[in-house]
């Protein structure tokens, strides 16, 4: 009988010595995120073909395609443009600036909700990422083991005891990719927003890794699909596309207005085409397009 309980005595010591070991163990952030970026390799250049579906009540159909060709000009100038019909959106995102053209005019001269979900790909410097990632409130100094979608799980930001969502990433522990990033944005009558994407179905590109489907939920509903279609690496492209200064004075010149934010009813027959299914999405989120 005393081997027996000095047996499971000491089971439960190093049952105790192994938890504890385990916690002690878990990576910081600064090393998560540069085992991300070692993991997802790196490149000067890339493009990306890819179809953006819009999900939403008010289209006719419930859904509404575009394809968008992204630009990445590594560690940290980003270029997306969209072509609907007689309708174009660009945008071009550095480190510091952000600007928004819709129809070659500035609509926008900040990034908003869903615009942050290209960071992770796109900051492939772990400094320059952890500053992005701090900017939509993920807290750097916490980190924890968890589970998600039935994988363990390190998760970089705080957690909440009362079951709230918060601005966090969730890496996968055995792949160091990232599967899903969670913030907040503005307060409504309805309550802070809350934004979620989903990086899924990752795959080897040449020398990188990247997610073939970003789902992005807005208050816990699908809101918007990206599907990638082809990448190209180390693509050729004009450094003057990322250039935002000269784009803002090349449009200044040609006499088109800055610091416009485009509402509904302002620029009817200017910048707001009449196009189905676009048109309604304009209309609920003018800068959603």
């Amino acid at each position: 009988m005393r081997k027996r309980i000095v047996s499971v005595y000491f089971i439960l010591i190093s049952m105790c010595w192994g938890a504890s070991t385990a916690l002690a163990y878990i990576p910081t952030s600064a090393q998560i995120l540069d085992q991300y970026l070692k993991t997802v390799g790196q490149l000067k250049r890339m493009e990306v073909q890819e179809k953006l579906v819009y999900f939403d009540t008010r289209i006719k159909e419930g859904t509404a395609e575009f394809q968008e060709t992204v630009k990445y000009f590594f560690p940290d100038r980003f270029r997306s443009d969209i072509k609907a019909q007689t309708t174009t959106k660009s945008m071009i995102v550095t480190f510091e600036k952000a600007l928004v053209l819709l129809d070659g005019k500035i609509a926008a001269e900040k990034e908003v909700g869903f615009d942050y979900y290209k960071d992770l790909l796109l900051f492939r410097n772990r400094l320059m990422l952890s500053v992005r990632l701090q900017s939509i409130g993920i807290d750097l100094g916490q980190t924890r083991l968890d589970r998600f979608e039935n994988r363990v799980v390190f998760v970089i930001g705080e957690r909440d005891d009362h079951g709230k969502e918060t601005p966090s990433l969730y890496v996968d522990k055995k792949t160091f990719l990232p599967l899903r990033l969670v913030f907040t944005g503005a307060s409504t009558e309805e309550g802070t927003e809350l934004f979620e994407i989903l990086f899924l179905e990752w795959k080897k590109f040449g020398k990188t890794k990247f997610p073939s489907r970003i789902e992005l939920y807005k208050n816990h509903t699908l809101a918007r699909e990206i599907n990638v279609e082809k990448i190209i690496c180390e693509p050729e492209f004009d450094e003057a596309l990322f250039d935002v200064d000269t784009i803002k004075g090349n449009i200044s010149q040609r006499g088109g207005s800055q610091n416009e934010t485009i509402t509904g009813g302002a620029h009817d027959g200017d910048v707001k085409k009449t196009i189905d299914d676009l048109d309604k999405i304009i209309e609920k989120d003018q800068l959603a397009f």
